[in-house]
């Protein structure tokens, strides 16, 4: 894809992608806000804030939304991909 004479980002912008790879990078980011949103969750939870507003999540501890993680972390078959474009 690259050769010796292009930068990176202009092999990228000059690339074709198809319409699926465009898709599949319009999400690329979804993990990461979610995963910021958890340890704004996570923040709020240490500091007693969350009861405040009337939000008491008793049966979930912290340690449970880790294993959560943990659990989904590897998950990549979500992403359906395939190598034939």
């Amino acid at each position: 894809m690259k050769d010796e004479e292009n930068s990176w980002d202009k092999t990228f912008t000059n690339y074709k992608f198809t319409d699926r790879q465009m898709e599949v990078m319009n999400y690329f980011n979804l993990r990461y806000e979610c995963l910021d949103a958890r340890d704004d969750f996570s923040a709020q939870l240490k500091k007693g804030k969350m009861l405040d507003q009337g939000i008491c999540p008793k049966f979930m501890t912290l340690d449970m939304v880790a294993d959560l993680d943990d659990d989904n972390l590897q998950d990549t078959d979500a992403f359906d991909y395939d190598d034939n474009g």
